[in-house]
């Protein structure tokens, strides 16, 4: 009996583990927004979901701005109060990031659990002048897709994705994208059992997705420390793919 009793623990623990949303979006994709991915794009996710920093270097068709649409949209919907920010190169490929993969793809096309948010204003899309901006009414989150440009000084990010981060400017990512920077905001926080914990305080989480080009480039430089503090950085968590 005291065996049986252990198994179906170590059972359930196990299946609480595999089904933490937060530990395997690849999961949340899955069984939540209903979108069926590729072996290749579940490891993506996943990393995507247990990193700190995670750097993907990638070809042309892996669908880098898919994932990267993909990964802050169930990043927002998992954690309330995420505050994302991605940014291109440009305001048009910004944009076309929202209009083609986010809304027309992933919302209208692929998942019905974000079809039905969409349709019931629950996720709302909205076009400022500065770049489109998506915001979950259930929990408090929203996303805004900026250019790299001095003008998008201002907004605070606890997710701060680089897409095609090639062709980004290091001086901008820098001086204007790393300062948005800040731990993420829940509720729980203001109880101080938890907010005087430092195991509770979430970093703000980078992603860098990129095509390649010229190993003398700033990204590629980035991309071999990321590698190296997998084995060397014992505090924050870092991935390559």
């Amino acid at each position: 009996h005291m065996c049986l009793v252990a198994s179906s623990a170590k059972n359930t623990i196990e299946s609480l583990t595999l089904f933490n949303l937060r530990r395997n979006w690849h999961i949340c994709v899955d069984f939540v927004l209903v979108i069926k991915l590729r072996p290749f794009q579940m490891i993506m996710i996943y990393l995507m979901g247990i990193s700190d920093v995670f750097f993907a270097i990638c070809s042309r068709g892996l669908s880098k701005t898919f994932i990267v649409g993909l990964g802050n949209i169930v990043k927002m919907n998992l954690y309330p109060y995420t505050e994302a920010i991605i940014t291109s190169s440009t305001v048009a490929q910004a944009n076309k990031m929202v209009e083609d993969k986010i809304r027309d793809e992933l919302i209208k096309k692929l998942s019905p659990y974000l079809l039905y948010m969409y349709e019931h204003e629950y996720l709302v899309i909205t076009k400022p002048e500065d770049g489109y901006r998506i915001e979950n009414k259930l929990n408090g989150s929203t996303l805004r897709v900026l250019p790299c440009q001095d003008s998008s000084r201002g907004p605070k990010a606890t997710i701060l994705t680089y897409e095609e981060a090639r062709l980004l400017k290091k001086g901008m990512v820098d001086s204007v994208f790393e300062k948005m920077a800040h731990p993420r905001q829940a509720k729980y926080l203001s109880n101080p059992v938890y907010g005087n914990n430092p195991r509770w305080k979430e970093e703000c989480q980078h992603i860098y997705i990129t095509s390649a080009r010229y190993k003398f480039e700033w990204f590629w430089l980035l991309f071999k420390k990321t590698f190296t503090r997998i084995f060397t950085d014992t505090k924050v968590r870092c991935n390559i793919f």
